[in-house]
Formats: C-alpha cells, sequence, structure tokens
C-alpha cells in the first residue's frame, strides 16, 4: 500500500512538475503572442478557423462534416463550387468546432486556436510524461525520483526542439492536432497491459472505451496515425501468435483494433460521397504525396535538409551523430535482452514492441510520404517524441548493460557505488542537447519564423459585404489559396482586367446579387491608364464604405 501510495504521489508530480515547466517556458521564455496571425506557415491556422466558423455559421452537418475552401456566397450554386477541402478527414476541424460549441463560441478567431493548442500542447506533456513514467513503474527501472527526474527532461527537450517550440503553439493543422491522439493512445496502450488494471473493472472499461474513441478520432485525423495503428496491431498480433494464444483470443483482440478503424474510414468515406470526383482528387494527392517521379537521391537530400535545419540550424553535420547515436543505442538495447530470445522479446514484449511499432511508424510515414513529410518541416514534429525519447531508451540500455552479470545494479561513479541511472541520463541527455543545439538553436528558429501580417483591409470587408454581393477589384484578389485574407474577409475578390469581365465573369449570377468594386486609391494613383479606365464606372456607382485608402462602390444594375 505504501509503495502504490508512493507511486501515486510520484506520478502526480511527473505531471504537475511537467505542467509548471510547460507555463514557464511558453510565458516567460517564449511567449505567444496569442492575437498574432502572422508567421511560417500561418496559414494552416487561417484554414481551420475558416473550415470552423463555415461550420459554427451553417451548422456542421449541414456541410456534411466537410470542410469547404469558400464561405457561403451568392455566386456559388452548389456545395461543390465551394471547392471541399478533403486531402485530409475533418478530424482536427472537428474538435476545434466541438471545443467552440462547448465553449458557447458562434464565431472563433487566432486567440481562440492559439488557446485551445496551447491547453492541448499542456495535456501532449503530461501525456508523454506520464507515458515514460509507467513504462519505467512497470518494469521497476529507478527510483521513485528517477521516475520524475528523466519523463519530466525528456518532455522538456521534446518542448524546445524547433520545431515543437514554433509550430506546436502557434499553428494549427492536422499536423499539430494529431499528436494529441497519439500521445493519448501511446498511454493507453501502455496502461492496457498494465496487470493491476484488470483488477479494476471500471478503470478497465474506461481505458477500453478511451482506446477505441482514440483510434476513431485518430484515424480521421491525420494519415500519421493510420501507419502508427497498423504497426501497432501488426505487432500486437505477432506477439499474441508467438505466445500460442488461441484462435478466438486473437479475433478478439484484432477487433479491437480493426473496428474502430472501419469505422472511421466508414465515416470518411460516406463524407467523400458528396463531393464530385472525389476519387480522382484522392489519386492525385497519394501520388504527389508519394514522391511522384522525383528520384531518390533528391529525397533523401530534401528529407536530411529538412531535419537537420529543423533541429540544429546551422549545425546540420551534427544530424549524422544523432543517427549514430540512436543506432548505438538500439543495438545495445537489443544485446541485452535475454540470448537466444532476442528476436521473439521484441514481439511478445507489449512496451517494447509498441516503441518499435511507433518509431518504425515514424519511419515509414517519412518514406512512404517522402514528398510531404520529408518537404514540410511541420510535418517533424511527429518525430520529434521520437528523437527526446532516445535519451531515456538509451540510457535504460547503458545501464542495463553495465549491470549485467553483476549482482546488484549498483556501478562505480568517482569512486563510489552508486545507482547509475540518473549519471547516464544526465550524460544522454546533455549528448541530445548538443546534438539538437537546444536551446539556442530553438531561440534561433523562432526568430526566424515568426512575423506579422496586415488584415485592415480583409477586416474592412468582413464589416461591409454580406451574402448577396460579388466583388470585384483591378489590383486586389481575395483567393482561398493562401486562405489568410479571406479567412478574415468572409468574402472573395475577384481580380478583373476589364470593365467588361465584371459582366462575363458569372454569367448565371443571381438577379440578387450586388455586384461591388473594391479600389485602392494608391494602387489607382500609380496607374492613371487603369484608372482613367475605371473612372466611367465609379460615376455611375455609389459609394458604400470608404475607409485607409480603399473605397469599395456598390456598381449599378443593368
Amino acid at each position: 500500500m505504501k509503495k502504490l501510495r508512493t507511486t501515486s504521489i510520484a506520478f502526480i508530480l511527473v505531471n504537475l512538475f511537467t505542467l509548471l515547466i510547460f507555463l514557464a517556458i511558453f510565458n516567460f521564455k517564449y511567449p505567444i503572442r496569442y492575437n498574432n496571425m502572422g508567421g511560417d506557415n500561418i496559414w494552416q491556422s487561417a484554414s481551420t478557423i475558416k473550415y470552423v466558423n463555415i461550420w459554427l455559421e451553417e451548422g456542421a452537418a449541414s456541410m456534411h462534416f466537410t470542410a469547404c475552401e469558400n464561405y457561403r456566397s451568392i455566386e456559388f450554386q452548389s456545395f461543390n463550387d465551394r471547392v471541399p477541402f478533403i486531402s485530409y478527414p475533418s478530424g482536427h476541424i472537428f474538435l476545434v468546432w466541438l471545443c467552440a460549441k462547448l465553449c458557447g463560441r458562434s464565431f472563433i478567431n487566432i486567440s481562440f486556436v492559439k488557446h485551445l493548442q496551447m491547453v492541448l500542447f499542456a495535456i501532449e506533456s503530461m501525456l508523454f510524461s506520464s507515458f515514460i513514467f509507467v513504462l519505467l513503474w512497470k518494469h521497476r527501472i529507478g527510483s521513485w525520483l528517477s521516475r520524475i527526474i528523466i519523463p519530466a527532461c525528456t518532455v522538456v527537450l521534446w518542448m524546445l526542439l524547433p520545431v515543437n517550440a514554433w509550430y506546436m503553439p502557434n499553428v494549427f493543422f492536422t499536423d499539430q492536432s494529431v499528436i494529441f491522439y497519439v500521445m493519448l493512445f501511446l498511454f493507453l496502450e501502455v496502461l492496457i497491459y498494465v496487470p493491476e488494471l484488470k483488477e479494476h473493472k471500471v478503470q478497465n472499461i474506461i481505458v477500453r472505451v478511451l482506446h477505441f474513441l482514440t483510434i476513431y478520432c485518430g484515424i480521421l485525423t491525420d494519415y500519421y496515425f493510420w501507419i502508427l495503428a497498423f504497426f501497432v496491431f501488426l505487432m500486437r498480433m505477432i506477439g499474441m501468435i508467438l505466445n500460442k494464444k488461441s484462435i478466438r483470443e486473437i479475433f478478439v483482440s484484432a477487433l479491437k483494433y480493426a473496428v474502430p478503424v472501419v469505422l472511421a474510414v466508414s465515416t470518411f468515406i460516406l463524407q467523400l460521397s458528396f463531393v464530385d470526383g472525389w476519387l480522382d482528387t484522392l489519386q492525385y494527392k497519394l501520388k504527389f504525396r508519394t514522391g511522384g517521379d522525383d528520384s531518390l537521391s533528391a529525397i533523401v537530400s530534401r528529407l536530411i535538409e529538412n531535419f537537420t535545419s529543423s533541429f540544429t540550424q546551422e549545425q546540420r553535420s551534427f544530424m549524422i551523430y544523432l543517427c549514430l547515436f540512436q543506432l548505438a543505442a538500439i543495438v545495445i538495447s537489443f544485446l541485452t535482452l535475454q540470448k537466444g530470445k532476442r528476436i521473439r522479446t521484441l514481439f511478445v514484449n507489449n512496451d517494447i514492441a509498441l516503441i518499435i511499432a511507433a518509431y518504425a511508424s515514424v519511419v515509414f510515414q517519412i518514406i512512404l510520404l517522402k514528398n510531404h513529410s520529408a518537404v514540410h518541416e511541420f510535418s517533424m514534429m511527429k518525430a520529434g517524441w521520437c528523437v527526446a525519447m532516445t535519451a531515456p531508451i538509451a540510457t535504460i540500455a547503458y545501464t542495463r548493460a553495465i549491470s549485467m552479470g553483476k549482482d546488484d545494479d549498483k556501478a562505480l561513479f568517482l569512486g563510489r557505488k552508486i545507482a547509475p541511472l540518473i549519471p547516464i541520463f544526465a550524460l544522454c541527455f546533455f549528448i541530445l542537447i548538443l546534438i539538437t543545439g537546444v536551446p539556442t538553436s530553438t531561440s534561433k528558429y523562432i526568430v526566424s519564423r515568426d512575423g506579422e501580417e496586415d488584415y485592415s483591409l480583409d477586416e474592412f470587408l468582413y464589416r461591409n459585404t454580406d451574402y448577396n454581393d460579388v466583388c470585384f477589384s483591378f489590383t486586389n484578389e481575395i483567393h482561398y489559396e493562401p486562405p489568410m485574407d479571406l479567412t478574415i474577409s468572409h468574402e472573395r475578390v475577384y481580380l478583373v482586367d476589364s470593365v467588361e469581365e465584371i459582366d462575363t465573369r458569372f454569367p448565371d449570377l443571381s438577379s440578387e446579387a450586388v455586384k461591388l468594386l473594391l479600389v485602392d486609391e494608391a494602387a489607382m494613383d500609380e496607374n492613371p491608364k487603369l484608372k482613367d479606365m475605371a473612372l466611367p464606372l465609379i460615376e455611375k456607382s455609389s459609394i458604400r464604405a470608404k475607409e485607409d485608402g480603399y473605397i469599395l462602390y456598390e456598381l449599378p444594375n443593368e
């Protein structure tokens, strides 16, 4: 009872320390600018905001729980005219939409999304530290102090990896959203195989239900989770076969993974059925993301460049040291397993099998989606936890290697016998700090990625347009790619070259439509020829709104 109480206190402490460190880092060291929608790849957050606001405005069910690139407007005659977004399932949109509904919101902005993703980032950090803590506790590795220090330090390193420190708090799309389900899935997978859990029926049921929902939601969020679930499923099935489990037990275990996957894929296919040409779109995306006609050398070069630049900035040569360090840890870990049963142990030991599956899924998704995961640095977040996890894995491997063949688990250090776990972890942790360049590389990375944008025109349009308006301009355009301007304006602006094009752009436009002309006074003054062309039309029009050098004219009905 005393040991259990000590373990519970240690579990609470490791999560408390993780949370406090998280708050300190992102409130003092790298404070978040919640109202700023600027910086690298902010288009991801802008897309999320746009998709969620459309659902909040029109109802998610009426949109078939599918994202669309364009807001509802009179020039779009059908659902498909609004360009449904089906490159990914809609799981990350559903998560934000659900949180917005629970908060009673009818509209969200960048501040809401950033606050939400900070909450998720904090939860993910605690799930990661809990995952490592339970692994150490299950296998009776280290003292209660070691079980606090190792998870907390590992997660701090994970937080501070440059790609995580920028993209996790500042950008939100499927790549960020899926991390929540990955961390929850890993934690639940460890818990499921805790023998003591089976003695508590209610807790066991709760874990199983959460496991089911996590797989379902993860599959509907990002393809990386598809790969992760497959590899975990594969390792579990091989392990059960090697353990000579009955056909019934294997079948029941397989269903626990297969049922939520089948339901999630069926949900995705049902959504796709409302979209014209969905199969061609997905085939094109798959061909593009798997590399197309790129040569292997080009893919490898791009992969190395993105990994090294993401983790170490100018210190790209250190990337090879990370690979060598990980390889050494893996080899030593393998050699410390029981001789004659090493290969079998990789599959029958539930926790080793889980870690192998998780690492394999990261490698496989980079290889398979080589023209996506190896190109976009924000996809490197999916590999970040594996980099950080190298420290505890290497620590346990080296500790086991030192202790093999000895009567106790003590080692000589500065002439004294001590438990080697913490000193070895400190050494491994220091090596990873050198390799990744954290925190110096983190500070440089954030400065290089941060930025600000001016959305005054978009705010002007949002205040002065509605559903019946169709806006044209000789100098400005608001398209759905990139999405930042449209996310705020809610109104497309169509760039035209002549007055005649305004009449011919939408030949089947409803008679209730109101055509508008957006005039940028500064741009017009710089182009007298363009100003002379627009002047006759402007003279026949009435001014609807004017602000900061922008004039919105309402064109006459003809």
